[in-house]
This record gives structure tokens, C-alpha cells and sequence, in this order.
């Protein structure tokens, strides 16, 4: 049985896109993060920016000196656009 559901992040975000082909390989984005960052996962990703727009970028999960990160490299300028820190807590995961 069904008690609720939520659906409000979909509702506000899902619609058509129309994706841009990537100017920059996935290899120029990854020469272009920090050398030390052991990469444990990458793709691409649609990320929001602060003027409620959005952003394809070349995502990088990685870590180093055993702190977490994502990095986040512009597909088409190839600008590091942004880079968060993942803070795992008792009450769940974080991103600073």
C-alpha cells in the first residue's frame, strides 16, 4: 500500500533538454583537475549554477589525503566550474 509520495524535484526539474556535444574529452577534462585526485568514478553530469540555469560538465569523483571530492569541468570551455567536498555524517551525506 501507497501511503505518499514526493514528487516535487521531479515536477520542477524534469523537462526536455537539448544537450550540447562535449568541445572537451573527457581526457583534456581530466588533465585539467589536480594530479593528485585518485579518480574513482567519471561521466558527465548536468549541474545547476546560481542563475537558475544549468550546466554540462565533465564530473570527477575522486579523493586525496582521504577527503572526498567532486570536480566539475565545463564540457564546452573547459572551466572548472565547480568543486565539492563529500562529508559523510551520522545524519547522512554532505557536499560543501
Amino acid at each position: 500500500e501507497i501511503l505518499g509520495m514526493e514528487t516535487s524535484g521531479y515536477l520542477n526539474s524534469h523537462y526536455q533538454r537539448n544537450f550540447v556535444t562535449p568541445k572537451i574529452s573527457q581526457d583534456e577534462a581530466r588533465n585539467k583537475i589536480n594530479k593528485n585526485l585518485e579518480i574513482a568514478d567519471e561521466g558527465l553530469a548536468m549541474i545547476p549554477t546560481e542563475y537558475q540555469t544549468e550546466i554540462l560538465c565533465w564530473e570527477f569523483k575522486g579523493n586525496v589525503d582521504g577527503r572526498q571530492f567532486l570536480v566539475y569541468i565545463n564540457v564546452e570551455t573547459g572551466k572548472e566550474e565547480d568543486v565539492l567536498v563529500i562529508l559523510e555524517t551520522p545524519n547522512g551525506t554532505l557536499t560543501m
